[in-house]
């Protein structure tokens, strides 16, 4: 069984329960980072093997997982901070076992895209969610959240691994509200 855990984004208490006995439980870990994801289970006091599965290996890694998860291993994959294939690796490996029949299960946790959406103030009936890839150098490490005309709130962020810069779209009629990076709040 895969099981796709969400990890914190900035908190390390905001680990949840279950994915901590999931953690606990599994035969192997594959992480964005093993530095990074090493650094959290240590802090959990976890000790298994786990090997990298990011956004540069992860073509020639799916494969290896796909056949060990039909083997019978029960795999867990994390990213840095949130959950795996929100703008990080892991859909390709939850599409190759969706095409396999292999079975996996997503063990939710915190949500940054939640976060700036309740943080703004605007109405949570409707929103979206855009990811988009950097080019220029940005600094600016904040959450754009517009209001815009279909009436609905538009969260706009780049790849997990840029900083943030909002520039609003054309179709927005309010400035964007910058929001605080909720990895330093306490």
């Amino acid at each position: 069984m895969l099981y796709v855990v969400a990890t914190p984004i900035g908190n390390l208490g905001d680990i949840t329960l279950r994915a901590l006995d999931v953690l606990k439980s599994v035969h192997l870990i594959a992480a964005e980072d093993t530095r990074r994801s090493g650094m959290l289970l240590k802090h959990l006091g976890i000790k298994k093997p786990f090997i990298s599965y990011h956004e540069h290996n992860e073509a020639t890694r799916t494969p290896e997982l796909v056949e060990r998860l039909m083997r019978g291993e029960n795999v867990a994959l994390i990213t840095d901070a949130g959950t795996p294939g929100l703008s990080d690796p892991g859909l390709r490996l939850v599409r190759e076992c969706i095409q396999c029949e292999v079975p996996f299960t997503i063990i939710p946790g915190p949500s940054s895209i939640l976060t700036a959406l309740l943080g703004s103030g605007f109405s949570t009936d409707k929103f979206s969610f855009h990811v988009f890839r950097v080019t220029l150098s940005i600094n600016q490490d904040t959450c754009r959240l517009h209001w815009c005309d279909a009436g609905s709130a538009a969260l706009r962020r780049p790849r997990a691994d840029k900083k943030i810069r909002g520039v609003p779209p054309r179709h927005c009629r309010r400035a964007p509200r910058a929001l605080s990076d909720p990895s330093t709040e306490r």
